[in-house]
């Protein structure tokens, strides 16, 4: 509203009833892909964590699932002490987070028999061939969990 001087007085905001459009626009990366991602680093650092601390009760797996993941690490030569990964480069250890996470995550989902169709060695080249497309894909995780499964 404006005074007589034609100088603003008041503002009045009114809300409609409209749908915003919230979609993206042309060249523009959705903000939910990055926060999807993001959430799976999260979960995998924080599996991570508990797999590190010896603390694998804490997480949703029951313990014939723990038991199981046990096996698998110790079958596959990734059952690893806190003490030998502080010697590992970053790399290696993401690499480490990544595939522990995968273990654990097929285990969680009852998709066992596709990681114990697979060697290390096949799990570290995937792995590996996932991550040289890495900048061509929208989520890492995703991608790499569904070679395995695929391969």
């Amino acid at each position: 509203m404006r005074n007589s001087n034609n100088e603003v007085i008041e503002r009045r905001i009114y809300i409609l009833d409209k749908k915003i459009n919230t979609s993206c626009q042309k060249n523009q990366e959705g903000i939910d892909e990055k926060v999807k991602d993001n959430n799976i680093n999260k979960k995998i650092d924080r599996f991570y964590l508990y797999y590190i601390n010896e603390e694998l009760e804490k997480t949703e797996l029951t313990k014939k699932q723990i038991q199981t993941f046990k096996d698998i690490l110790k079958s596959f030569e990734f059952n690893y002490t806190k003490k030998m990964l502080e010697t590992f480069s970053e790399e290696n250890k993401k690499k480490i987070k990544v595939i522990i996470y995968l273990i654990y995550d097929f285990i969680k989902n009852n998709k066992v028999s596709a990681i114990l169709s697979k060697t290390r060695k096949e799990l570290i080249f995937l792995y590996d061939k996932c991550k040289s497309k890495e900048d061509t894909i929208l989520n890492f995780y995703n991608y790499f969990s569904s070679a395995v499964a695929k391969n």
